[in-house]
C-alpha cells in the first residue's frame, strides 16, 4: 500500500510484513492523527421542518416512464436524513426535482415547509422558501469557474451584499473572508478565480454559497 499526498510518496507499506492498520493509512493520508473520526453528538431534534408527500416524477427523455414513484419523507429540525441507493436509483433526480424542478417532467406531489405547502416550481422560488441544494457536479451546476471566490460565495444571496440592486463590494469581501476562515478554504485571497482551486476547496466554496443563503433545509448530493 502506497500513500501519496501533495504529489509525493508519503509512505509505502508491505502487507506481507504485517497487517496494515486502517488508522495508520488515514494518518498518512491526512498528515495528522484522526483520534476523533466520529465525534459523539447530542442532536436536539425538534418539530418537522420539511416534508415531501407522494412525490412523483417522470423521466426527462422518456415521457411515459415514471422515474420517481410516490416518494414520502419528512425531516425534523436538527435531523439528518440520508437517502441511499445504487447508481441509477434516482437519488440525484429526486433532489433536483424537489429543488426548483431542475430534473424531470410531469412532476406531482406536495412539498411542505413548517407545515405549509410551498411552491418549488422554480429554483428562485425554492431558494426564497429556504431550500438549498449542493450539487454533486460542482463545475457544471455549482460554480461560475471563471469568477472570483468572493462572487461565487455570495451568488445565492445577492440581497445580503447589495442595496437597490448594487453590490457592495466591501461587504461582499467581508462575507467571503468570513466563510474562507470558517470553512478553511485554502487560497491566497478571495479575489482568486475558483477555477484555480483544488476540487475540495471548490466544493467548500459551493457549500459556503448555500450556507450564506441561510437555508432551513440543506440538500447535499453526494456529500
Amino acid at each position: 500500500v502506497t500513500v501519496l499526498r501533495d504529489g509525493s510518496t508519503v509512505r509505502s507499506m508491505d502487507c506481507v510484513d504485517a497487517p496494515i492498520n486502517e488508522d495508520v493509512i488515514i494518518r498518512h493520508m491526512v498528515g495528522r492523527e484522526m483520534a476523533d473520526r466520529y465525534p459523539h453528538r447530542e442532536p436536539k431534534i425538534g418539530e418537522t421542518v420539511f416534508e415531501v408527500r407522494d412525490w412523483t416524477v417522470f423521466h426527462e427523455q422518456h415521457a411515459d416512464r415514471k422515474f420517481i414513484k410516490g416518494v414520502n419523507f419528512n425531516v425534523r429540525a436538527g435531523e439528518i436524513l440520508g437517502i441511499a441507493g445504487l447508481m441509477g436509483a434516482g437519488r440525484t433526480e429526486l433532489a433536483m426535482s424537489i429543488f426548483g424542478r431542475t430534473y424531470g417532467r410531469n412532476i406531482s406531489g406536495k412539498v411542505l415547509l413548517h407545515g405549509q405547502e410551498v411552491d418549488v416550481s422554480t429554483v428562485e422560488k425554492a431558494v426564497n422558501h429556504g431550500i438549498a441544494y449542493v450539487t454533486e457536479d460542482r463545475k457544471g451546476y455549482g460554480l461560475v469557474l471563471e469568477n472570483e471566490i468572493k462572487h461565487n460565495i455570495t451568488l445565492a444571496n445577492l440581497e445580503g451584499v447589495s442595496k437597490l440592486g448594487i453590490i457592495n463590494e466591501g461587504q461582499e469581501y467581508t462575507v467571503a473572508k468570513e466563510y474562507q476562515k470558517k470553512i478553511n478554504i485554502r487560497c491566497p485571497d478571495v479575489f482568486q478565480y475558483v477555477s484555480n482551486l483544488s476540487g475540495g476547496n471548490q466544493q467548500k466554496v459551493v457549500l459556503s454559497k448555500w450556507l450564506f443563503a441561510g437555508p432551513d433545509v440543506l440538500i447535499l448530493d453526494e456529500p
